[in-house]
């Protein structure tokens, strides 16, 4: 008996491992998938507080704006090359595949260049406000990028969901998606 109850205390342990083990892989999974949004994001967001700090706020520092854009494209790519250890291919660039809708890289990258043409041409002093012409093609540029962040989210939070095997309630929740499948049949993003 006293043997019996070693084992069984052993296997208890083993599980509670294995179980921590797996609590573990699936909560660096979802970090990893996490990072993807937030990293983007956080470029966006400079880029959308870049384009009111020229309009309303002092002079811009370009050179603190480069760097930061040199920081957070780093942070988003490596974010989205560690996705591909949760088995997610995400094209950043339109280089390879076919014209349509812009990948968030290319998409991130044209709203940058234009905000820093904006900067660059923004008088240290003074007239503080983007140019017309400008204005136009930085907000279709951050339309651009919400709209390459709202695909790649989509199937971010499908992957999410699947790896912490939850429900969403809320807007998304539906009978069927948009594919006809009911959620439960619908498979992670690949």
């Amino acid at each position: 008996q006293a043997q019996r109850l070693a084992q069984e205390e052993r296997d208890s342990a083993l599980r509670e491992l294995e179980a921590a083990r797996l609590q573990e892989q699936r909560t660096a999974a979802v970090a990893r998938v996490v990072l993807v949004r937030t990293s983007t994001a956080a470029w966006h967001d400079l880029l959308d507080q870049k384009v009111k700090d020229i309009s309303y706020g002092p002079a811009v520092d370009l050179g603190a704006f480069d760097q930061a854009v040199m920081n957070l494209r780093g942070e988003a790519r490596t974010a989205i090359y560690h996705a591909l250890y949760e088995g997610l291919w995400i094209p950043q660039t339109s280089y390879g595949y076919p014209a349509g809708q812009p990948l968030i890289m290319d998409a991130l990258d044209h709203a940058t260049e234009l905000v820093r043409e904006s900067l660059v041409m923004t008088p240290p002093r003074g007239d503080h406000s983007i140019q017309p012409h400008n204005r136009d093609a930085i907000h279709a540029a951050l339309s651009a990028v919400m709209s390459a962040r709202a695909a790649l989210s989509q199937g971010l939070l499908q992957r999410i969901e699947a790896l912490m095997d939850v429900t969403v309630i809320g807007p998304r929740m539906s009978r069927e998606s948009t594919d006809g499948t009911a959620p439960s049949e619908r498979r992670p993003l690949a």
